[in-house]
């Protein structure tokens, strides 16, 4: 896992708990409106019949005009409304592949590491291209980029490839096996 996926991921940790924490207390509130009403004290009992009361202050110690606002919609917006960042936060497109290939290696030429990102919204293919060296050794890199570029699971990508190397397959057989399809360009 790369260090952004891994910045990635524990950002996405963090903003999840929070929402959960902050959806779980809105649940309750939502819930159980009517037993914890009665703990605002005083002048804010209104609460409990899921009415706040906003309170201008003309001086110190009196109270001025007010202004009802149902809370429930007010609640569910700010729910609503934490979640939305945190699915923005996660995705992974095409260029931060292109990083990370350029990571993993250094002398990929830019039209190389298109081929491999291309259409890249998960870090499979990088991860693919970096492991299989481990795989087959002499593997060329154009062949390398043919086999992972696409990848949605680099684990079973090379699985295959290794399984048909032990099977006989040459390189290109094995590549075309275990890769992605290209489509074909007609012209």
């Amino acid at each position: 896992m790369t260090s952004i996926e891994q910045h990635r991921a524990q950002w996405f940790a963090g903003v999840a708990v929070i929402g959960a924490v902050v959806l779980a207390a809105c649940i309750v509130l939502l819930l159980h409106w009517d037993a914890l009403g009665p703990i605002f004290t005083n002048g804010w009992r209104e609460i409990a019949s899921v009415e706040y009361v906003i309170a201008c202050k003309k001086t110190p110690g009196q109270r001025g005009k007010t202004e009802n606002v149902k809370l429930k919609p007010i609640i569910i917006y700010v729910v609503l409304l934490s979640f939305t960042p945190s699915f923005s936060a996660i995705a992974y497109d095409p260029l931060d592949c292109l990083k990370d290939a350029s990571k993993v290696d250094k002398d990929i030429s830019v039209g190389l590491a298109t081929k491999l990102c291309s259409g890249a919204w998960t870090a499979e293919p990088v991860k693919c291209y970096a492991q299989v060296s481990r795989v087959d050794t002499t593997i060329p890199r154009g062949i390398a980029i043919d086999l992972c570029a696409g990848s949605a699971n680099a684990e079973n990508t090379l699985k295959c490839y290794e399984k048909a190397g032990e099977r006989g397959f040459a390189r290109f057989l094995a590549t075309t096996l275990c890769g992605v399809r290209k489509p074909k360009v007609s012209r």
